[in-house]
């Protein structure tokens, strides 16, 4: 699967105090925790995974599970985080470094999510978006779709594994952000593109901002399902043209769609520089 990686840097977004899940129902379905020993890297993690879980459901609960009662939310971290920015970024070392301090921003969660479903044999894709958190609206924020069951659903293990009460994170795990229908999600993450919305009638971003998600007269019916299925038979190159195409379409409304426009339109760039390079040096 073509993948885009580009660094798209977030302030602190989101934590308000939201409604838990028992413990009790919380210790009936996540799985043994994994083995200290085995949790250094993410091919051990998902190694034990797949030795002990066989149904990309199981895989994917056992990955949210270890996410949300390991890794910490790294409050120190986000307030440092203010702009995005097109300098080189090696993601497999980000995703090193969150394992060995074990705590992360949420796009660090969900590029170890995304990573730990990839070597599980899980398809899946991180989403960049905005957030509403009670009365703050508009604040980038990172998570991530799987494809489970033939059917691509919404994951988010930030807000998963705790919050963030007056610059203080606590880690308490909730499954509300595990496997969210669209019709839920869409009223707190609001994906950049519209097409990961995973709705046929996409909320605008007006709309979003109003917290009215009622469907809209004018809004004409989409089929996402077709156009991801389309999306992933692209290059990356394309896949970017066709992303920018449909949020330049929705309208730029706030510092996230821009920056992450820009993260886009570089991410193009350097595909071009890379094939370039690569043709000429089989001359």
């Amino acid at each position: 699967m073509n993948k885009i990686v580009i660094l798209f840097v977030f302030s602190l977004t989101f934590f308000g105090v939201f409604s838990q899940t028992s413990e009790e129902t919380v210790s009936n379905v996540c799985p043994d925790n994994i083995p200290e020993s085995e949790t250094a890297f993410v091919e051990t993690i998902a190694a034990h995974i797949n030795k002990h879980h066989k149904t990309e459901k199981e895989k994917i609960t056992a990955i949210y599970c270890w996410l949300g009662h390991n890794i910490a939310y790294d409050v120190a971290k986000a307030s440092n985080l203010s702009r995005s920015t097109t300098d080189f970024y090696d993601k497999d070392k980000a995703i090193r470094h969150t394992l060995a301090v074990r705590k992360g921003v949420c796009q660090d969660y969900a590029e170890l999510m995304e990573a730990l479903c990839e070597k599980c044999g899980i398809k899946v894709y991180p989403i960049y978006g905005i957030i509403r958190d009670h009365e703050r609206i508009g604040e980038a924020h990172a998570w991530i779709i799987a494809y489970i069951d033939r059917q691509w659903r919404i994951y988010d293990p930030t807000w998963g594994a705790g919050y963030v009460n007056d610059g203080v994170f606590s880690q308490y795990f909730d499954f509300k952000f595990y496997d969210m229908s669209p019709e839920n999600a869409i009223k707190s993450h609001l994906p950049i593109d519209p097409m990961w919305q995973l709705l046929s009638y996409p909320v605008s971003v007006e709309s979003f901002y109003r917290n009215d998600f009622q469907a809209e007269p004018s809004v004409q019916f989409f089929n996402f399902s077709d156009t991801i299925a389309l999306f992933f038979q692209k290059d990356s190159i394309q896949q970017c043209h066709d992303m920018i195409r449909r949020i330049e379409a929705r309208g730029i409304y706030n510092q996230a769609t821009v920056d992450y426009l820009t993260c886009l339109n570089t991410s193009i760039e350097n595909e071009k520089v890379h094939h370039f390079n690569n043709t000429h040096n089989l001359l």
